[in-house]
Formats: C-alpha cells, sequence, structure tokens
C-alpha cells in the first residue's frame, strides 16, 4: 500500500486508510505513509496488520511516539522500518523501537539540516537501543 497522495487530513483520509488495511484481511505487508500521517494510521495499522513487513513514515505533521511505544508488540514480522522526516523521539521512544523483535533495517533522520549535537544524540539513542540491526 502506498499512500503518497496528497489528500487533505480528514476523517474521510482515515476512513480511506481504515477500508485498505481492512480488505487486506490481515495479510499487508508493506506501507508507505507519506505526509499526512497522524496517531489513527498507527493504531490502525499495529491493530488489523500483524504480517506487516515494512513500514516507511515520511514527513509526518503529528507526533506518533506514544502509540509507536504502546504498539511496538504488535508488529512480530517487521523486519524494515522508516522514519524520515518525523519528529525527534526520546530515549523512550528509541528502546521501544528496540523491542520490535525481527526489526533488521531501521532508517532515520530529517529531512532538514540538524545541529551535530542532536545528531550526535540520535547515534547514540540508535546505537543503545537497535542491537539485532543489519543496515542502518
Amino acid at each position: 500500500m502506498d499512500l503518497e497522495f496528497d489528500i487533505p487530513l480528514s476523517h474521510e483520509l482515515v476512513e480511506i486508510v481504515k477500508t485498505v488495511i481492512d480488505r487486506s484481511d490481515g495479510c499487508l505487508k508493506e506501507i508507505y505513509f507519506e505526509v499526512n500521517f497522524i496517531q489513527e494510521h498507527l493504531k490502525l495499522i499495529s491493530e488489523r496488520s500483524p504480517c506487516l513487513k515494512r513500514l516507511t513514515i515520511y514527513s509526518v505533521q503529528e507526533e506518533f511516539e506514544t502509540e509507536l511505544i504502546e504498539s511496538r508488540h504488535k508488529f512480530p514480522s517487521l523486519e524494515k522500518l522508516g522514519l524520515i522526516g518525523c519528529f525527534e523521539f526520546t530515549d523512550k521512544g528509541m528502546q521501544s523501537i528496540g523491542q520490535i523483535k525481527n526489526l533488521k533495517h531501521f532508517t532515520f533522520g530529517g529531512i532538514y539540516f540538524e545541529e551535530r549535537s542532536q545528531s550526535n544524540k540520535q547515534a547514540y539513542q540508535i546505537a543503545n537501543n537497535l542491537h539485532g540491526l543489519r543496515k542502518l
């Protein structure tokens, strides 16, 4: 499922995402979101897509770290996670990503230039919490 279109954020978009996920009947393997991603989408994905292997979220408008922390155990098959242009994660958020058992590939970055100290902090968070990665 590739949601790379520019639909205004609304109740209709949540319903579209819900319909697509429900039609997959739990067999969805990959989801790519670009813009207009909200907590409700992550909740729907985690509750209805247990076979998900790849999740990429690009340029998020809303913080969803709390939902990610709560849903990390609902992705038993997740191998690849991409969070690009998202918000800054706390240590707890990065620890929760590290608890995704089958995670092998992690992409994390901004769409803007960061101060070196911020980049170093993120590097330490990743190094301390994502031990099983094969690709970063």
